[in-house]
């Protein structure tokens, strides 16, 4: 049962991330304009950025930040997943007219001293760097306000730290988890139909997460084999209190909500939470990934299957919709 059950959460983990086994460079990138890298210094750590900026003086800018996983700037995480979805991003949107700055997360080790602390301490980490990134991108742009673009699980960290904020101009939430971390992940365990003792325990090891107040230890439970590392339990841990849904119905900032319908890791039900509330504009794309690149059928396998097209392009209307928004064509 060990080994089954760690086989399924290894399929799991990362299914906000989906752990893809090649990819080929895609073609055009290396004919896109140099971006200018940046870093800067948390915690005395050195962290990686890039920068891409738009031509048009006083142009909008916007902070990536990624999805579940160690995503470098290019939004890979190498050598398993090789997307490219945060260069592809800012090539277009600089073509639009809006300058994004992207950056590494840190690393496993790197985490050191937020472990060594309290069970909220990975995320405390992850909100010292964003908020330093966002400093960065005022810096570098000259802008009063940054846009934050959360994609998957970023979302949710993008309105989480840009609560109360008077320097972010608004969201951009790339297929949220609206209704939280919890709720996605038991979804999520539910749709791969595993057998029930395994569900059993996938759900047990979930609460286990949720209700920890002390540091999270699951050495000497098979629960440890569901999360890949010591990082993401905390950070889970943290992010499952997090309530997308709570946090804007009291913030004022707009924000622009994408899903692709053949999404098959945010359901339509993970957005669907978010359209009663008035700052909150909704946009289902048919045919288009968990990356907002199209797609033949509903299935995982058809999924992974388009993330290994290299050919395959962030869709043009998801462009379109992040550029009229940001620059205020879309209006309430």
């Amino acid at each position: 049962m060990q080994m089954s059950l760690m086989h399924a959460g290894r399929i799991f983990v990362i299914s906000l991330i989906v752990i893809i086994a090649s990819w080929s460079p895609v073609r055009g990138l290396c004919a896109v304009q140099e971006d200018g890298r940046t870093q800067i210094s948390i915690d005395g750590t050195e962290l990686v950025g890039v920068y891409s900026k738009a031509d048009a003086d006083h142009a909008p800018v916007a902070l990536l930040i990624p999805g579940s996983g160690f995503f470098d700037e290019d939004g890979n995480i190498p050598p398993q997943s090789m997307t490219f979805f945060a260069k592809k991003l800012s090539s277009e949107l600089r073509a639009s007219g809006i300058s994004l700055l992207r950056f590494r997360e840190r690393t496993e080790n790197q985490f050191s001293r937020a472990l060594a602390g309290a069970p909220d301490g990975v995320l405390l980490q992850h909100s010292r760097d964003t908020l330093g990134w966002l400093e960065k991108a005022k810096q570098l742009s000259g802008n009063n306000c940054v846009w934050l673009i959360g994609h998957s699980e970023g979302a949710v960290l993008a309105v989480y730290f840009g609560a109360g904020r008077a320097d972010i101009c608004g969201y951009v939430l790339l297929a949220p988890p609206g209704r939280g971390m919890y709720a996605l992940l038991r979804s999520q365990f539910e749709s791969y139909r595993f057998p029930p003792a395994m569900l059993d325990d996938l759900t047990a090891a979930l609460d286990a997460i949720l209700r920890t107040e002390g540091p999270l230890s699951f050495e000497d439970s098979m629960r440890a084999d569901l999360f890949v590392t010591g990082v993401q339990r905390r950070l889970l841990h943290s992010t499952m209190k997090i309530k997308p849904a709570d946090l804007l119905a009291t913030d004022p900032h707009r924000a622009l909500v994408i899903r692709g319908s053949s999404d098959v890791q945010i359901s339509k039900a993970d957005v669907d939470v978010l359209s009663t509330l008035p700052t909150v504009q909704i946009h289902e794309l048919p045919g288009l990934n968990h990356y907002f690149m199209p797609v033949t059928g509903l299935s995982v396998q058809d999924a992974r299957r388009s993330y290994l097209d290299s050919n395959r392009q962030i869709d043009t209307r998801v462009i379109w919709l992040i550029s009229q928004f940001i620059n205020g064509a879309i209006h309430y």
